[in-house]
């Protein structure tokens, strides 16, 4: 992925309450619904995402061993809003939408995938460049885990606000603007996966206190305390 890709996926109350239905033109059509199995609450998009391609990819589908799933977040460009792609390999799928999972699910017309994004009117996922501090490899030392596991807290845990581990973001206003009203939709406790542009990989982070402030007109520098 390239810095064009990053960004952070805050949890959403609107998630959880619709359903997919996945029919392959040979077997019975299955239905998905999300299942909060880490017990968050409130789920971020990518959760939603990677709990969907699981669920696509289990030895116990009807299209097991034929269909292959695969998650990809594709590049920002210039919308400061993030979608997530599911693809699909080996064959097709007639998806049918009922509530959406509190997002807008827009099958591609090859019927190679489809996309989720989130409703309108509670965007979560954000493109922005993200900056991890106080955050090692757990090989290198130990310390307190994150929920997306790899990272350690600095200093086996340092609770000093200037310690603490932490995720900077620089936003344009579209993007900060898009990051404020997830926030205002992200439910207690909130959560987010945020790009670990180093091991290449989304890590599912509790989000505690945030803070903004201006570096230059159009520009907000954002600093949020991350928990394991």
């Amino acid at each position: 992925m390239s810095l064009q890709d990053a960004g952070i996926f805050v949890s959403s109350t609107a998630f959880g309450g619709g359903t997919l239905e996945f029919d392959d033109g040979t077997n019975p059509a299955e239905t998905y619904q999300y299942d909060d199995e880490l017990g968050l609450g409130a789920a971020t998009l990518y959760s939603v995402c990677e709990s969907l391609v699981s669920w696509l990819n289990d030895a116990g589908r009807a299209w097991s061993g034929t269909i292959t799933s695969v998650l990809d977040v594709p590049d920002a460009a210039a919308d400061p809003f993030r979608g997530i792609d599911v693809r699909f390999s080996g064959g097709t799928f007639d998806v049918s939408v009922a509530g959406g999972l509190g997002a807008a699910a827009t099958g591609w017309s090859s019927g190679n995938g489809l996309t989720l994004l989130d409703s309108a009117g509670a965007p979560s996922g954000v493109a922005c460049r993200v900056a991890l501090h106080h955050w090692h490899d757990q090989s290198a030392a130990p310390g307190a885990t994150c929920q997306g596991g790899s990272w350690a807290m600095h200093g086996g845990g340092n609770t000093s606000d200037s310690k603490r581990p932490s995720c900077q973001a620089l936003f344009t206003e579209p993007q900060a603007a898009a990051f404020a009203a997830a926030l205002r939709s992200s439910g207690s406790p909130r959560h987010a996966h945020v790009y670990d542009g180093i091991s290449d990989a989304w890590r599912l982070v509790s989000l505690g206190p945030v803070r903004a402030r201006f570096l230059a007109p159009f520009y907000q520098s954002v600093t949020m305390q991350v928990l394991g």
